[in-house]
């Protein structure tokens, strides 16, 4: 299961990278539609479960950043 989740996942990197969609990708390389469309769906979710994570770390504050600026 784990190669055809991983060649799934490549399929739609490749339509991703060549900018066509789902659909047009999976009619050229005769797969189902849907099951590209569910596994964007999964990449999504996992790229913006990784990009909550790092937006949500705290960054070190800098000293001078908190300090107020003379006019």
């Amino acid at each position: 299961m784990q190669a055809r989740s991983t060649s799934f996942a490549q399929h739609v990197a490749t339509a991703w990278r060549e900018g066509v969609t789902m659909a047009a990708y999976a009619k050229t390389h005769g797969l189902a539609a849907s099951t590209l469309y569910r596994w964007q769906q999964k990449l999504r979710q996992t790229k913006a479960t990784a990009i909550d994570a790092i937006a949500l770390t705290p960054s070190p504050a800098k000293p001078e950043a908190l300090e107020p600026t003379e006019r």
